[in-house]
């Protein structure tokens, strides 16, 4: 819709947020060069938090529900077999710290799925649950929403975001 793909939202809210993390003195590491093409599988993105030895894992998507649902949600990894208590633990402080900061800026947490006001816990998502450190997965909004899509398709929108991000990660 308006010419925002989900690829195109995530690749320059990355963007923003690697910018502003980089201003704070961190190594940012994307899984990514550019926003053509697809790749790196799930698996390879988690995988690269491990190699890279990251102090944490942030994934930056938009979902795509039904019209009528509105807000964000953080997802965080479930104890199993590679995920243990330690890092579910941290990854859950990482994403109320995340939470917290896009309230702060405005945003509110997912009408339509269920957690703790915003931040739910799956162990069927590789991305978090390989990353074999603190990792999150941020819906950022519902793009077949129109409130939503307003901020995701907005410059602003997305430095809020990602200045939640950053506040966060910090």
């Amino acid at each position: 819709e308006g010419g925002l793909t989900e690829s195109r939202y995530n690749w320059e809210t990355a963007q923003v947020l690697r910018d502003l993390l980089q201003a704070r003195g961190a190594r940012v590491v994307l899984t990514r060069t550019s926003d053509d093409g697809w790749g790196p599988c799930v698996d390879q993105r988690a995988l690269t938090a491990q190699r890279e030895q990251a102090d944490v894992l942030v994934s930056i998507h938009a979902d795509g529900a039904d019209a009528s649902a509105s807000g964000f949600h953080v997802i965080t990894p479930a104890t199993g077999p590679t995920v243990t208590a330690a890092n579910r633990d941290a990854s859950a402080a990482l994403a109320a710290a995340v939470r917290d900061a896009l309230v702060a800026q405005g945003l509110s947490p997912a009408t339509y799925v269920g957690g703790d006001r915003g931040v739910v816990q799956r162990d069927d998502i590789a991305t978090v649950n390989r990353a074999g450190v603190p990792a999150v997965m941020l819906e950022s909004g519902n793009m077949h929403n129109a409130g939503d899509f307003a901020v995701l398709n907005s410059e602003d929108g997305r430095r809020r975001i990602a200045t939640a991000l950053a506040d966060a990660v910090a």
